[in-house]
């Protein structure tokens, strides 16, 4: 088994790793067990109540760190690509969601029309776990998608 240091969280590879050794080990002296059944005692083993509470735990846990003030960060607002630094970052709901403030390098239009154009050059919206803003445009596009360039 990976030890991990107190306030540090095991990567979802580390704990996947550490299963397919339990079942290796365990194989060795004759006692056959699941793949589900050596991740479900991985997960124990590193203090989570099941494999999805580990899986989901590692995860946020990673790009909760990867969502850092000052770091940049890329994506897409309002269908256009943009570059940016983070000046706020918030968690919300226990980590459901996360609120964030992003000072771009350049400003985005974020008017589609020909005649008439409003730039931003900070923006704030609030994220899912996979990077996606909960706000959609009229054809259900999110307005911001972190790493995610057209």
């Amino acid at each position: 088994m990976t030890r991990t240091r107190k306030n540090q969280a095991p990567k979802l590879q580390e704990l996947k790793n550490n299963a397919k050794s339990l079942r290796a080990a365990l194989a060795e002296k004759d006692q056959l067990i699941s793949h589900s059944q050596s991740l479900e005692i991985t997960a124990r083993q590193h203090g989570y109540k099941d494999w999805n509470s580990a899986a989901a735990g590692t995860v946020q846990k990673q790009k909760s760190q990867a969502l850092q003030l000052g770091r940049s960060v890329a994506g897409t607002y309002l269908n256009q690509e943009f570059k940016g630094q983070l000046l706020a970052v918030r968690t919300l709901q226990g980590g459901q969601y996360m609120q964030i403030t992003v000072q771009l390098e350049k400003p985005v239009d974020v008017v589609s029309f020909d005649s008439f154009s409003n730039y931003r050059s900070r923006i704030t919206c609030t994220l899912d776990k996979s990077g996606r803003s909960l706000d959609t445009t009229s054809d259900g596009t999110p307005h911001m998608q972190l790493g995610h360039s057209r």
